[in-house]
């Protein structure tokens, strides 16, 4: 089935040092249209898209609107902050990453078409804009950085963790439940039990040698 995307469409400013991040986020799925990487004025810092630069722009600057509005509300509410959020329409979908305070990461996709595929590439487009621009984590950020994890001998998958940690917190592994490829991302995912019975969600990135906790959502 065709995914109704044509190419990317011919730019309106040059290339930065974001590009390659928000084109690579914008290739992860056909069913993504454009990805805008704005500021909390709604001014672009930079995009990638298939749909036409002035629509992909306008969206970002709308965003910023909602995103205001929508943060203020939920702080007022005691909801505590928001960091994304997923509207999906008859005709297209949404997705919205907050960056920092002063920065959003904007997707607009196909109905229908935001996946597991796409939400894993906002995540790791987050990560590197944040890392290109030096830009400080911010304090709600809900998701660890990539784990430390230790590893031994394996005959299934040549190795298995053993152990992970957290800041200063070690958290020994008890028994490795299974382990599994996927084949989507290319990882190598470990089902594990820790201290109390307590189980969770390994994966390991072999290309840029990261691990990672899946939430069941994501498995």
């Amino acid at each position: 089935m065709s995914s109704g995307r044509s190419g990317e469409a011919s730019r309106d400013q040059d290339e930065s040092a974001f590009t390659p991040i928000l084109r690579q986020l914008w290739a992860s799925d056909p069913s993504v249209l454009a990805v805008s990487f704005v500021d909390f004025e709604g001014e672009c810092v930079d995009y990638c898209s298939s749909l036409a630069p002035f629509d992909a722009k306008v969206l970002g600057a709308h965003m910023t609107i909602v995103v205001h509005d929508v943060v203020a509300r939920f702080v007022r509410l005691g909801f505590g902050q928001p960091h994304h959020f997923h509207v999906a329409a008859g005709d297209r979908e949404i997705l919205v990453r907050r960056v920092s305070d002063d920065y959003l990461l904007v997707v607009a996709a196909r109905a229908g078409g935001v996946g597991r595929a796409v939400f894993r590439a906002l995540e790791r487009a987050a990560e590197a804009l944040r890392t290109e621009g030096e830009i400080e984590v911010p304090a709600w950020e809900p998701f660890e950085k990539p784990l430390d994890v230790e590893v031994r001998p394996s005959l299934g998958a040549s190795y298995a963790p053993v152990a992970f940690r957290r800041r200063d917190e070690r958290t020994p592994i008890s028994d490795v439940i299974g382990w599994w490829l996927d084949d989507d991302e290319g990882w190598i995912c470990f089902r594990v039990r820790v201290a109390g019975g307590r189980e969770l969600t390994l994966a390991h990135d072999p290309e840029n040698d990261r691990w990672f906790e899946l939430t069941d959502s994501e498995r």
